[in-house]
């Protein structure tokens, strides 16, 4: 069976295809944030796999409480904050600020690959817990 899409035909296969490589290139990226957050000896780091609660690792990693995901239901505030945060994230393990600029290019996993299997990356604290 086909979907016509203008003078494009796309099958069911490729639209499986195209899910099962979606949904894969989504478990990578949260499997290397559970061992990036692991790395942190973070007491809960399997919450990495639930939605919307997964960035409360994180705040945790940077001194920040998990209801600081509130924020980002808020337009535009949440861009702000969003930034803000993987800018401490990443001082927390080592790296510089400028690594944050990857986070909105394609080469994110790319990133969170490197933090998740590097050696070079250990989790050294945030200012809060210094």
């Amino acid at each position: 069976m086909y979907i016509e899409a203008g003078s494009e035909t796309f099958s069911f296969a490729q639209l499986g295809i195209f899910l099962f490589l979606y949904i894969g290139l989504i478990l990578l990226s949260m499997i290397a944030m559970f061992l990036i957050i692991k790395k942190s000896e973070h007491p809960q780091p399997w919450l990495c796999f639930i939605p919307v609660v997964n960035y409360t690792p994180m705040l945790n990693i940077i001194g920040k409480s998990g209801w600081h995901v509130l924020w980002l239901m808020v337009p535009f505030v949440n861009v702000y904050f969003m930034i803000k945060w993987l800018v401490l994230f990443h001082k927390a393990y080592g790296l510089s600020a400028w690594v944050t600029v990857l986070w909105f290019t394609p080469f994110i996993l790319v990133v969170l690959l490197y933090m998740a299997f590097s050696r070079d990356v250990e989790y050294e604290g945030t200012l809060y817990s210094k």
